[in-house]
């Protein structure tokens, strides 16, 4: 076991990351060969602070892949991670977009035959981004993925706006919607069809004023679905 994990920027004081607690499962088998492999990992209470600098370099950068022989791996599949508990802020200066949130948990597990199929799931969120729940499935040689997300109570009250990727600010900025929605939908990729989405929104009581018609309507309820075909409407009032 591991208490008080921390990582900090290089040749700077500033923490980046710090876990209370990882507690790690090996494979016994490997005693016999003097090779033992990860098969568990859990992590408690994680704090993750990124920046991404305005020249685009992020503060906590991953080892490059190699392009040569691969090398080996200490993990022994499938491998279960699991995280219980983490507050994650991300603050990306290149394009002025913002967020953080909690996480409730979070787990990954990795296909028996190696680690280029993995299950993914988190519950996580709360405030104005809502009560997000998330399940996928990847497979990374195939470079597909299929997932289902589950959203209660997002504000989409102006809070909200700059927590938004920039490309999706001049959307809200026509319609300056406010009032809760819950969220549900699909989302896969392909690497032949491409991305597919199947999103319902259900709105509880919203506010908008259009850009073309300064005027705002209220007690806005009913759902509006959205796919690759477009959108459709039910129950508006």
């Amino acid at each position: 076991d591991l208490f008080q994990v921390e990582v900090s920027e290089k040749d700077q004081e500033l923490e980046i990351a710090r876990l209370s607690h990882v507690h790690i499962d090996f494979d016994l088998g490997g005693l016999t060969d003097f090779s033992l492999k990860i098969e568990n990992v859990t992590a408690t209470d994680l704090f993750l602070d990124l920046v991404r600098a305005a020249d685009g370099k992020w503060n906590l950068s991953l080892p490059a892949a190699s392009s040569d022989e691969p090398a080996a791996t200490p993990f022994k599949a499938p491998l279960a991670v699991r995280l219980d508990g983490a507050f994650i802020s991300v603050d990306d200066r290149m394009n002025g977009y913002s967020i953080s949130f909690p996480v409730d948990r979070a787990s990954a597990m990795s296909g028996a035959g190696g680690f280029g199929r993995w299950r993914l799931s988190a519950d996580f969120g709360g405030g104005l981004i809502g009560l997000w729940r998330v399940s996928a499935a990847c497979d990374i040689p195939q470079r597909s993925f299929e997932g289902d997300f589950n959203v209660i109570d997002l504000n989409l009250s102006k809070g909200l706006r700059s927590r938004m990727p920039p490309y999706a600010r001049h959307v809200y900025d026509n319609f300056e919607p406010s009032g809760l929605v819950d969220v549900s939908g699909t989302v896969s990729l392909n690497g032949e069809a491409g991305v597919n989405f199947d999103v319902e929104t259900v709105l509880k009581g919203c506010a908008c004023v259009y850009s073309r018609f300064p005027a705002q309507v209220e007690d806005i309820y009913g759902s509006i679905s959205f796919d690759r075909v477009g959108l459709s409407f039910d129950g508006i009032t």
